[in-house]
């Protein structure tokens, strides 16, 4: 007897083979890190803070001095 080999079986271990070094390769690439200046993002949110609480301020006023009708 002679042996027979599974052609299409060895093919898809194959395909899932690679399929698994492909993820395996993507989830342990390392982004690169990049000089930051910690300080000058700190900075930006404390000024975006700064602007959105006077925002806030100002609206608040304007729904208070608008007149109430009463029908």
């Amino acid at each position: 007897m002679t042996i027979t080999r599974l052609e299409r079986k060895g093919l898809r271990n194959v395909s899932r083979a690679k399929r698994k070094k492909q993820i395996i390769k993507s989830l342990s690439k390392i982004p690169v890190i990049k000089n930051v200046d910690v300080d000058a993002i700190k900075k930006e949110f404390d000024s975006k803070l700064k602007t959105k609480s006077k925002n806030k301020k100002d609206t608040s006023k304007k729904t208070e001095e608008k007149p109430t009708k009463k029908k």
